[in-house]
Parts: structure tokens; sequence; C-alpha cells
């Protein structure tokens, strides 16, 4: 596998060198955002399971979309027509929490259950840190975000169909087959959707919720009524996926936006309307809401032990944190340290029964695996996120699509920290490709603006929402492709 591995970077650097030596790429026009939104969609939908290709690093599209993408980008920067920005907290950010995993993975056992700690790496960080690198240091123009917008909209609209399809067994109208195929069988009759994992739906339908919340306000016309209709079908999506996380997630989130975006009488009307609703759920599932069957092949007993474990997961994380506080068991070595923690006379929780599991928080799994150092890093990224996105939402000079794209990256992040108090959101598919992907968004977009502070930003908005002048119509509205805002990169 290494030396196919090496003679696979010698052709690539071979091919490389011809290209910027002999090709022309001087009137090439291109847009590593647009081709970031191709690579998460083509990777959800035609991903591993869909195609690859083996290689020492199996070969899916999204892969190939974002090793094109840095090829070009290396293409333009050796040839002077590109420019790699300064640095900023948030690369530091990305970088450092890369660095330190790489650091972990390669001083404890690589080779642990098949390479696994090298492919978690790989696939699950460095490359959406990669395809961050590459969008945000190029230029977006205000076409770019409206037709980024769009694609994901009715991405979200596609991922709604297929979840309330596959939570109806409507097999049939479910694409790609082998979403529905039973040789896995781990959330099977839920929504999973094509990453084959309901917590990754439910991420991507929660951002694409917000999006369309968001984006009524940034059009006029038609599309702005069908952008509407998508919304109760995004709703409906979260529902079909039946994780309670991720439904909690989403009522956060369509909170916030609801709380930022109507006036008083909508609110109150709003309200009205989510109480009715509530009381409405309560009285027709009751209990059932607790303890519901919601995979297939999982019985209400299987499903009730599983919530009964969430404290021993703590228990074991502390345990294996006491022991290795600064640096942790090595990345990707939970499953190899487990096992000595498993019994304890000093406990009198059944440890042994998390014995099959992987750690069910992602902030715990960080901590038994990287210690403080990792832990801190995977802290100091989601809070700068938070940051930026909440810097450019509250940012009454930003564009309303940059305040949408800025509402997406918050409710991301809120699903993505719900999600991961009950689940190690980090290891599933395709979460941090989108994740980086639209904080690279923002990044670009918040060195747009205007230079003010995070604090006026936001004392100048609880004004505005105590004045009751924040209104529905308060985000200018501006029909799609207007070209009056930052020109897309020539």
């Amino acid at each position: 596998m290494l030396l196919l591995a090496i003679l696979w970077t010698i052709v690539v650097a071979i091919w490389l060198a011809i290209a910027v030596r002999r090709l022309n790429f001087s009137r090439l026009p291109i847009s590593y955002a647009l081709g970031g939104s191709l690579a998460i969609i083509m990777g959800s939908v035609f991903g591993y399971e869909f195609f690859h290709i083996p290689a020492p690093i199996p070969i899916t599209s999204d892969r190939a979309i974002v090793g094109g993408l840095t090829l070009i980008f290396a293409i333009f920067f050796i040839r002077r027509q590109q420019k790699i920005q300064p640095l900023t907290m948030m690369d530091f950010s990305v970088y450092g929490l890369l660095a330190v995993l790489l650091t972990s993975a390669i001083l404890t056992d690589t080779q642990f259950n098949k390479n696994l700690p090298i492919s978690r790496f790989v696939f699950f960080y460095f490359l959406p840190a990669l395809l961050y690198f590459v969008v945000r240091n190029s230029k977006i123009g205000k076409i770019d975000l409206q037709i980024i917008a769009g694609s994901l909209i009715l991405f979200s609209a596609y991922l709604a169909l297929t979840a309330v399809a596959e939570w109806k067994g409507l097999h049939g109208l479910v694409f790609p087959r082998y979403i529905t195929v039973a040789t896995f069988t781990e959330f099977l009759g839920r929504g999973r959707g094509p990453f084959l994992n309901p917590i990754s739906n439910g991420i991507f339908l929660t951002a694409g919720l917000a999006m369309a919340m968001m984006a009524f306000f940034c059009c006029k016309g038609k599309i702005k009524w069908v952008i509407a209709a998508t919304v109760p079908i995004l709703f409906v999506g979260n529902i079909a996926t039946l994780t309670r996380s991720v439904w909690l997630g989403m009522l956060i989130v369509v909170g916030t936006i609801v709380a930022t975006t109507t006036n008083r009488k909508q609110k109150g009307a709003l309200l009205i309307a989510g109480t009715l609703g509530a009381i409405l759920l309560l009285t027709t599932v009751g209990s059932n809401l607790i303890n519901f069957k919601r995979d297939k092949n999982v019985s209400l007993n299987e499903m009730s032990k599983s919530a009964q474990l969430r404290p021993i997961f703590a228990e074991i994380a502390w345990k294996m944190f006491k022991d290795r506080p600064l640096l942790g068991c090595g990345f990707g070595q939970y499953d190899k340290y487990k096992p000595d923690y498993l019994r304890g006379a000093h406990t009198r929780q059944p440890l042994e029964k998390a014995k099959p599991y992987l750690q069910h928080n992602v902030i715990l799994a960080m901590l038994t695996e990287t210690g403080i150092v990792g832990t801190g890093f995977l802290l100091m990224l989601l809070i700068n996120a938070l940051k930026i996105g909440v810097s450019n939402f509250l940012n009454t000079n930003s564009n309303p699509w940059e305040q949408a794209f800025a509402a997406m990256l918050i409710a991301i992040l809120i699903s993505y920290i719900v999600n991961g108090m009950f689940h190690d959101v980090a290891i599933i598919p395709m979460a941090h490709m989108l994740l980086f992907y639209v904080v690279a968004i923002n990044v670009v977009t918040y060195q747009n603006q205007p230079s003010i502070s995070l604090i006026t930003m936001f004392s100048n908005w609880v004004k505005t929402i105590l004045n009751q002048n924040l209104k529905t119509d308060s985000l200018p509205q501006l029909p799609l492709f207007e070209k009056d805002y930052i020109q897309p990169q020539q």
C-alpha cells in the first residue's frame, strides 16, 4: 500500500508540473465555493457506498472534486495568480486541530484496527480542512452565494422527501437504492438518507431549513413562495429522522431565527400556533415521545437500554481522562484502551455494557483520545466559528445573502453541539465537510465587512428588538441574480 501511495504521488506531481508549465489557466473561470457545494452534494448522494475506485486512499466523487479544486488552486498559486490570505484565529484553530490530531495518531498505534487513526484523520478532518483552505482563500460573489443557497435548499428538500419515504416504507421512491438495503441495518426504518445515519441527515436538514427560512427574506416574486413551500417539507423531513436530538436542535434553530426576524405580532401568532401544536403532539403521542420504536430491527427494550448507557459512557470517559488528562490515549485509540476501564470496584455502574459501543459524546470522545490539548482546539474552532457567524448575522451592513449563510452556520453549530451531546458527530458522514465549508464561506464574507465590534453589533441588535423595529421585511429583499455586489472571481 505504501509503494502504491508513493507511485500515485509521483504521477500526480508529474502531471502537476506539466500543467503548470504548458497549460494556460489565465482565462479559466473558477469558483471554489461552487465547486465545494458540488463536492458536498455529490459526496453525499454518490459517496463511497454508491461508487468508489479502490486505491491506497479509495477515490470517491467528493474526494476527487476536492482534490481537483486543490490541484487547480496549487496551479494558480504557483503561477502567482492566487494568493493565500493572512492567517486568522479561525485558521489557527482549524490548522492547529489538524496538527494535534495528526501528531496524536502518529505517536500512537497508527495500524490499530486496520489503520483506523489515519483513515479517520484523513476522511473526517483533513479533507474537510482542505476544502476549508481552498474556499477560505477564494473570492465569493453574490451570485455564488445565491447559487449555493439554491442548490443546498434543493438538496435539503431531496433529503427530506427521501427521509419521509424511508420512514413510511415507500422504498420505491428512495434513491439511491443502497439506502434501503438491509445489509447495513443500523438505523434502518429511520430517515437516514444517503449518509445511512439519521444524525448526519438531521444536521443537513436543519441547515437547509435555516437557509430556506432566511432565503425567504432575500427573494421576491414567485421564487419567494417556492422557497416558503420547502420549509414544511424540511420540517417533516427532520421529524422523519426519528431522533430526539435532531428534533431538539431543529427547534432551537427555528426558535432563534423566528425570534430575530419577526415583530411582536408575528411572534405572538407563532407562539400560539406552536403551543397548540405542542399540545396536540403531547395528547396524540404522549409517553411514546420518550420510548418509541425507531429502528426497524431494534426492539423497544433495546432502545430503552441504549438511553441508559449515557451515564456509563460518561464514567468511562472520566476515568480515562484522569489517567491521561493532557494528551489522552491517542487519536483513534478509544477502543484499544477502553477495555481496561470496564471494571471497577468503586462504581455501581455496569460498565461492561458499554463494551460494543463508541463514545456517545463528541467532547468526551475528543477528551479521552486527545486530552485537554485536542479538546481545547476543537472548542476554539467552534467558538471562533460561532463568533464569525453571529458577527455576520448581526451586522446590518452585511448583504442579506451573507446574513443567510451566517444563520446557516449558526444552525449547523447548534445542531452539531446539541447532537454532539448524545453522539460523536465528529465521525458521522459529511458532517465536518458541511461545517468547514460553511465556516469558510463566512470567513470570506466576514473579511468584507466594515470594521465594527461584535459588542456594538449585539447592543444595536438588542435595542432593535426592544424597540420592536425588527420586522419580517427588515432584511433587504433582493431579486435573485442581481449583479450589484461583489463580482465573482474572474
